[in-house]
Parts: C-alpha cells; structure tokens; sequence
C-alpha cells in the first residue's frame, strides 16, 4: 500500500479508468459489471456490491455501488435505496468490530457531471478513520487533501478476502442490541 499526494493519484486513478473496458460510458457501471471487480467484491446484495476502494481516502474505505446506473437518489425506489444503505451499515459494522475507529464516515455520493475524483453513478463511501482531530474532518478525508490510499493488487485481494470472511457482521451494535 501506497500514500500517494493528490497529485500523484489522479493521473493514476485516470489511467485506470482509460482502462476500463471499450464502450463503458460509466466506470462504476464498468466496475459493477466487470467479472474481476465482481469476483473482488467483499458483499454482494440484489441491488449493489461491496468492494474496497482502491483509490481510498483512508485505509480500508469501502464503496457500496448500485448495480445500475442511477446518478440520483430520488431516481431510486426506496426498496433499492434501503438495501444500498443495509450494505453501508453492514459495511461499518464489520470495520468497526475489526478495526475500532474512531469513527466511520458514510456519504453517499454519485456527481451528476464528471469530476476528477468522483463519476455520475451513485455509491456510498464508507470510510474508517483511526486519527483524531484536524485530519479526521470530513472534509479533509473526502478531499484527498491528506493524501490517497493505493493498494498494489495483492494487497487488495488480501484484505478483500479478510473482509469477505469477515462478513456480515456476527452482532449488531450494542445500540441496536437494545433498541432493536
């Protein structure tokens, strides 16, 4: 695994969207649909797939993507919103009874125009941050301005293999526990 600057990583992270197969208009849809990503993903439900995020704010940033291109929630029926968000949740509980955060940030995002770090597809980011402080604002993780997680492809299928079998998560939150 690499930190890499932002400037570092968006050539890259271009590069491997150049990458991705000839006709795909959308890369998450690419990703989705790509026999590799889907063999690589942790989780997998009806309507989205669970796979590390290989451009990662932090180490161990998730993405829940929908499995068909919708670049706006209100696009989705609840049915399918909901079960995007029950992959969010579960995703958080695992990284949480696994690695203890200090906290987790989820967002869901999906840019209705192309942008250098994001694509018109919705996803939910799920990101576990272990620091405190300045560095743990949300709008430093989401900017990469820290820097940008990469990890080599072993990396990544090693730690995809640990989340996979480490998932769904064995006990909900002691929260839940109670009010559930």
């Amino acid at each position: 695994m690499r930190l890499l600057d932002k400037a570092e990583a968006l050539p890259l992270l271009e590069a491997e969207l150049r990458a991705l197969p000839a006709g795909s208009d959308c890369p998450a849809c690419a990703l989705v649909s790509s026999d590799r990503r889907a063999a690589r993903s942790i989780a997998q439900s009806e309507h989205g797939l669970v796979v590390l995020n290989r451009f990662g704010a932090r180490e161990r940033h998730l993405l829940v993507i929908a499995r068909r291109h919708v670049e706006h929630i209100h696009e989705l029926p609840w049915e399918v919103y909901a079960d995007l968000q029950l992959l969010a949740f579960h995703a958080a509980c695992l990284l949480q009874a696994r690695y203890r955060p200090a906290r987790i940030y989820t967002a869901v995002f999906g840019s209705a125009n192309p942008l250098p770090m994001s694509y018109p597809h919705l996803h939910v980011h799920v990101v576990p941050v272990m620091e405190a402080g300045e560095r743990a604002r949300s709008t430093r993780v989401f900017s990469w301005s820290d820097g940008v997680v990469l990890y080599d492809d072993d990396e990544a299928a090693a730690l995809t293999t640990e989340l996979r079998a480490l998932w769904p998560p064995t006990t909900p939150p002691p929260a839940l526990a109670r009010n559930g």
